[in-house]
């Protein structure tokens, strides 16, 4: 199969019974983390929905310090098991290499089957950049690859919510009704209690090249409502990416959150993974949409 509608060609194949089997079978091996029966607690504030997943997975994630990697399994590319400069484990989570610049993998602490990385090959990209052409055509190779609805998640920087420096983005399947806040936003044009920049894709996932476009247009937006350059080692402003074959949302960030109680790309549509019922009330006396709306750019009052 195909994917891809570029000048740059990747030619895959993602056979996702294969992926979804495979995944059971580490996570049954406790190599990868993941409770399929998470404590949801839905919650509403301000008229934005919000679902805490409480996860057992996250309870037994080690403190893993920055640029640690334990290579001692290979799962088939031992070129790629440890990649230098990385501060992901990869070794025994890798799936394929996506082109001659990704890697697919499993994530070790997953929040839904299957939870995906895709992670660039060179260990020294960093969290902080802005996606550029390899990234965006990787995701699209994915993404077209998968018969299935998947959405891709990228925290651009700290303050957006990366744990990891080395350059990544995430896949994740549409979950029931966990992402109705997406579909809302997309097919019916719900407000956000923050600043975002959105376009709708009326014909289904554009090709690379031009999706890499709509990303540009909507990042220069967000660097705009931040304020703040693209500096000269290359970090951008920080940022937050969501798209899937409905279409893409860019929301610039100014932080991670309040205290604990911060928010990834999925944390800013409404959807927070925690370890316990304790960081769920520190959400919920904070105030989630006060949050959301720390962690992003206000909303311009008229």
């Amino acid at each position: 199969m195909t994917v891809g509608s570029s000048d740059i060609n990747h030619a895959t194949v993602l056979d996702e019974d294969a992926l979804a089997q495979r995944f059971d079978k580490l996570v049954s091996e406790r190599i990868i983390f993941y409770d399929p029966n998470p404590k949801i607690i839905k919650y509403e504030d301000e008229g934005y929905k919000f679902e805490f997943r409480i996860t057992r997975a996250l309870k037994n994630k080690p403190d893993i310090p920055s640029g640690s990697q334990d290579t001692t399994v290979n799962s088939g590319h031992p070129a790629l098991s440890s990649i230098p400069g990385s501060d992901i484990n990869v070794s025994g989570f890798e799936i394929q290499p996506i082109g001659a610049t990704h890697l697919l993998t499993y994530n070790m602490f997953s929040g839904f089957r299957p939870h995906f990385l895709l992670l660039t090959q060179d260990g020294y990209r960093k969290q902080y950049e802005p996606l550029d052409f390899d990234d965006i055509h990787a995701a699209h190779s994915v993404v077209s690859a998968l018969n299935g609805e998947y959405m891709v998640l990228f925290n651009g920087g700290e303050e957006s919510g990366c744990s990891r420096f080395h350059k990544h983005l995430q896949l994740i399947p549409h979950a029931d009704t966990t992402f109705d806040v997406w579909r809302d936003i997309i097919d019916r044009g719900a407000k956000v209690p923050f600043q975002s920049f959105i376009r709708r894709f009326d014909e289904g996932l554009p090709n690379s090249r031009d999706l890499l476009t709509i990303y540009l247009e909507l990042f220069e937006q967000a660097r705009e409502a931040l304020k703040q350059p693209v500096s000269s080692d290359g970090r951008a402003p920080p940022h937050n990416v969501i798209f899937d074959r409905r279409g893409i949302m860019v929301i610039p960030r100014r932080t991670a959150g309040i205290g604990r109680a911060g928010a990834n790309a999925a944390g800013m549509l409404g959807i927070v993974w925690m370890s316990d019922d304790v960081r769920a009330q520190e959400w919920m006396d904070l105030g989630p949409t006060k949050i959301l709306q720390t962690a992003g750019v206000p909303l311009e009052t008229s």
